[in-house]
């Protein structure tokens, strides 16, 4: 059973799928328990038992979450993540740094 207008490719009506706005937009059920999402004809994600699975960024607002984690927001001077925490170290552990403070010289 298909809702929507039938297109091609994912949405040629042979699997069972629900189509958003035009034909190549929404859900289609791949398997059991499997709810694949399409925009464009691109699978974006999809859902389980497991959870909600992205296969692309998440957008909040200006802020986004990367598929490998990293987060980019201006909480972190509109940057990534791992680049304030490399900055951070960086800045505060300098070989010199550590010589001046850390050593113990005889």
């Amino acid at each position: 059973m298909s809702i929507g207008n039938i297109g091609t490719g994912v949405f040629d009506g042979s699997t069972p799928c629900i189509n958003i706005g035009d034909s190549d937009s929404g859900f289609i059920g791949s398997a059991d328990g499997v709810l694949d999402i399409y925009c464009n004809s691109a699978k974006v994600g999809y859902i389980d038992g497991n959870g909600l699975h992205m296969l692309t960024d998440i957008h909040f607002d200006n802020a986004r979450m990367t598929t490998n984690g990293d987060i980019f927001s201006s909480v972190w001077g509109d940057n990534w993540l791992s680049i304030w925490i490399t900055n951070q170290l960086n800045t505060r552990g300098t070989i010199d740094w550590i010589n001046s403070e850390l050593a113990i010289r005889d």
